[in-house]
């Protein structure tokens, strides 16, 4: 009898174990679930300064002059929720424009289908001999390239400035900015940015 009972006893206290064990993952799950779709909604809800549209102009730094024909992009990555943080940062999307006879452009955009868990916006800026410097936003505070916003160039004089790579796109190239990318490889062609590496492109 007592061996039942002991048997019994300890049946039991497994038994509420597992069920404890059980009742945390779940919670578990639940939470993350929840977060995730907080995180979704809160992207979904983040509007023009999360989607755009943007626009702004590219002007000299030194003379005011409005910049022609420069290339601009957007891109978005997306970050996953893990357990232990961050779950690493991938392409998520991009698209691009070239800026008008007054140096004014307009990005437009957004995923077609997947926008979970993106990242906010990055501009990069590429017009040959100049590197992006400056954004004067009006009003003071307000948001980039939302609100009317003025990127200021600034010209490079020599060729080991212009073969900087820091001081061309300032943000990844990727596939879905194509001009944008092929503007870049033309121009390093052209200084011969590469050779000394022993790369083409």
């Amino acid at each position: 009898m007592n061996d039942t009972h002991h048997e019994m006893t300890v049946s039991e206290g497994t038994h509420h174990g597992r069920s404890r064990a059980w009742r945390w993952v779940r919670r578990l799950a639940v939470g993350l679930v929840a977060s995730s779709l907080l995180l979704a909604f809160g992207s979904w809800l983040r509007g023009q300064a999360q989607w755009g549209p943007f626009s702004g102009q590219l002007v000299d730094e030194e003379t005011g002059a409005p910049i022609a024909g420069a290339h601009v992009m957007v891109s978005w990555d997306r970050r996953l929720p893990t357990l232990t943080g961050d779950g690493g940062r991938s392409f998520l999307y991009a698209t691009e424009s070239v800026t008008d006879d007054d140096g004014r452009f307009e990005l437009t955009g957004r995923p077609p289908y997947w926008e979970l868990f993106a990242t906010p916006p990055e501009l990069g800026f590429f017009a040959p001999a100049y590197v992006a410097r400056g954004r004067d936003v009006t009003p003071p505070g307000g948001v980039r390239f939302v609100d009317p916003t003025v990127v200021n160039m600034q010209p490079l004089t020599t060729r080991d400035e212009r073969c900087i790579p820091q001081n061309r796109a300032g943000v990844p190239l990727h596939g879905e900015a194509p001009r944008f990318r092929d503007a870049i490889y033309a121009y390093d062609r052209e200084l011969r940015c590469f050779e000394s590496q022993g790369t083409t492109r």
